[in-house]
């Protein structure tokens, strides 16, 4: 019994798991980053050069007046949106009865006077709520989904703000670039990333469906699209070191990607 209980311990490194369950929630997440791309310091969406939260926008040529405040920011961003897998999280759509907002709140200064003493009553104020936090709140399946490293890119706070939930697509035609020197189109509500990151996007979606398949629900144009971006945009050496990088963390891999490291 001991020798198979030694013998389990030292086999459970080694093992590797289908999706994130090691990572506990997104604040967790945005502490391990830092080290999973220490030495790769470029945004995802326009090649940015930043050093911890602060970006170098002549770097890249970026510019935009959209969410100017967070123009400087680095911010960690959902490449598969946090809402596109949170819809599917009851306390995302219907809340829950543990997410409630309690307060109280002073009486009217009319009924105060009424009592003819100055004194003040509190009433209670309750409130509920549901969407992303309530979802935090409640489901540890939901915040091990938002911590997964694989799914978690860096990228200039305004970008981040500028693409939002917006879905990926391809074809859309600008006369006049967006965002400075960065290829990157955001037209009716439709998002295209440059040539160089497209298979990024794609395995990344590819992967968030393989390992969540209840929660990230591809529709066959979708499938078909980021299938294409991934032959189109083949794995890089650096998708590799940061897909190895993350396995040290969270012991998993993001295997659209692995299965073509294994080649190289």
């Amino acid at each position: 019994m001991l020798n198979t209980l030694y013998l389990l311990i030292l086999i459970f490194p080694l093992l590797s798991f289908s999706q994130n369950t090691l990572v506990k929630n997104y604040r967790e997440a945005k502490k391990k980053l830092p080290s999973v791309f220490e030495g790769l310091e470029n945004t995802f969406y326009c090649a940015c050069s930043y050093q911890i939260r602060n970006i170098d926008i002549k770097s890249c040529g970026l510019e935009t007046k959209s969410h100017s405040k967070r123009l400087n920011k680095m911010e960690w961003e959902h490449v598969v949106p946090a809402s596109r897998f949170g819809r599917n999280f009851k306390e995302w759509v219907e809340g829950d009865e543990k997410c409630i907002k309690k307060k109280k709140l002073p009486n009217t200064r009319a009924r105060a006077a009424a009592l003819g003493d100055g004194s003040r009553f509190y009433l209670p104020w309750i409130k509920s709520y549901k969407g992303r936090k309530c979802a935090r709140k409640v489901s540890k399946e939901f915040n091990k989904m938002e911590a997964d490293l694989h799914n978690l890119r860096p990228s200039v706070g305004s970008i981040n703000a500028s693409r939002g939930n917006l879905k990926f697509s391809e074809g859309l035609h600008i006369f006049v670039p967006q965002f400075g020197e960065c290829d990157l189109k955001i037209i009716d509500g439709k998002v295209e990333p440059s040539n160089l990151i497209k298979g990024d996007v794609a395995r990344i979606y590819l992967y968030m469906e393989d390992a969540y398949p209840t929660k990230v629900i591809l529709n066959e144009s979708e499938r078909s699209l980021f299938k294409k971006w991934s032959e189109l945009d083949p794995v890089t050496k650096k998708e590799c070191l940061i897909n190895e990088r993350i396995f040290k963390i969270q012991k998993n891999y993001n295997n659209f990607v692995k299965s073509a490291c294994d080649t190289l």
